[in-house]
């Protein structure tokens, strides 16, 4: 069997590789690579350090793209400019949107999200002093409610006394209410 030694380049690496001759069966060896670099030999002789092939199979993460507030209402005046015929789309395509991101964008600016920081509504303080009276603010806006729905339930008993009252044929001047049966 003949065999003819040749070499290949691979990422910059010269890789020794056996061929075989015409007719012959294919010989395989497994192609050595020095990864260190020997002292005595000169720049131009010398093996470069091999690097880890990456592999093409393997794609990067995914990274979510993130939008500023003046991009996004940039966009809400365009789309809203907007009027012929496939214009939206267009944009949407442009700009490599989809119809829900520009709904949320809208739904963002009608919440006044799209404002400058300064303007919005300041995150809530660590400060134990201001979390005890957010407590209590919540506790006393409980209570409010509560108290609410029972005064709507009474006025609602007390017309229904009334009605009751009119049907028997009694009137509050003829009924004496210090008797108690």
């Amino acid at each position: 069997m003949d065999v003819t030694m040749s070499s290949i380049l691979l990422n910059g690496h010269s890789l020794p590789v056996s061929v075989p001759s015409a007719g012959s069966e294919p010989a395989v060896h497994a192609p050595q690579v020095s990864s260190v670099e020997s002292p005595a030999a000169s720049p131009s002789q010398a093996t470069p350090v091999s690097t880890p092939i990456p592999n093409p199979q393997l794609t990067q993460k995914a990274k979510r793209r993130s939008f500023t507030g003046a991009y996004k209402r940039r966009i809400i005046e365009e789309a809203d400019e907007c009027v012929g015929r496939g214009e939206l789309t267009i944009l949407l395509r442009r700009e490599g949107l989809y119809s829900s991101t520009l709904a949320n964008f809208r739904r963002q600016e009608a919440e006044g999200l799209l404002e400058p920081r300064s303007t919005r509504k300041p995150k809530a303080s660590k400060d134990p002093e201001v979390q005890a009276m957010l407590a209590q603010r919540a506790e006393l806006e409980r209570d409010n409610r509560n108290l609410r729905r029972k005064l709507a339930h009474a006025e609602k008993i007390i017309a229904i006394q009334k009605k009751a009252a009119f049907l028997l044929g009694e009137t509050l001047q003829e009924m004496n209410l210090d008797d108690e049966d």
